[in-house]
């Protein structure tokens, strides 16, 4: 069996062990390129310190931020409380011994964490949130839609890496795989902007290992024919956990 990996070069390593573990053959793909700002004002980083909570979307938000805000800014003394999205968000803070006082359980996403803050209680309070230069905008608009003064604090940029059309399609030709994990919307989207046209019959026939119902939705609606597998809760243990469900029905 042999899975397509699509996860940024850098976050792909603990998941393709995973599955060579399992016996599992792995073709790299990277849908996605993650480039960690260098730099952001003062303002910014006086304004993300002086909220009431911050709120962490990804590793990568974490890793952003600890590159750019001052040593121990979220550790020593801070006024504020600090929420996260998904274990691995909480994982990557306590990594940096910062407590986390707000997630919601079982990776839970945005909308779990918003049923935990509970926006009205909230209002006129000042929330950040740490995340990436895009993304699904729910999380602010629930926020300020109930009094809440809330704001972005983008610390990276995500794009869609160039490729080599002609290499991607002998990469789907000769090593065909029979699964393809999918970490995010844009990831999916972006690998059939990266696959030439004529090779998306071959991927919409390709079973999925997707990280949510909203991922698994838009696969059906691209024109995904085969099994899309969604790991609840989203995350590489339980997608890993899905393609050796997939290993053991071959």
């Amino acid at each position: 069996m042999r899975v397509l990996v699509t996860r940024a070069e850098h976050q792909a390593d603990r998941f393709t062990a995973g599955l060579q573990t399992l016996g599992i053959e792995v073709v790299h793909l990277p849908t996605m390129a993650i480039e960690f700002y260098q730099s952001i004002n003062n303002g910014e980083i006086e304004s993300t310190l002086s909220s009431d909570i911050v709120i962490f979307t990804s590793t990568n938000a974490v890793t952003g931020a600890l590159r750019l805000f001052p040593r121990h800014a979220f550790t020593a003394g801070r006024s504020f409380g600090i929420a996260s999205i998904g274990t691995a968000t909480t994982e990557a803070l306590q990594h940096h011994s910062i407590n986390v006082e707000i997630a919601p359980p079982l990776s839970g996403g945005s909308e779990q964490l918003l049923e935990i803050l509970d926006p009205p209680k909230l209002t006129g309070s000042k929330v950040t949130i740490v995340r990436g230069d895009s993304g699904r905008d729910k999380l602010l608009q629930q926020l300020q839609n109930s009094g809440v003064v809330a704001r972005y604090q983008p610390v990276y940029r995500r794009y869609c890496p160039p490729t080599d059309p002609v290499e991607v399609r002998n990469l789907l030709k000769k090593q065909c795989p029979d699964a393809i994990s999918i970490t995010s919307n844009d990831g999916l989207l972006n690998l059939l902007k990266i696959a030439p046209v004529d090779t998306h019959r071959q991927l919409f026939a390709t079973a999925l290992l997707v990280n949510s119902d909203r991922c698994a939705t838009l696969a059906r609606k691209l024109g995904f024919q085969s099994q899309v597998l969604i790991a609840k809760p989203p995350g590489d243990t339980t997608q890993l956990e899905l393609a050796e469900s997939l290993l053991r029905i071959r």
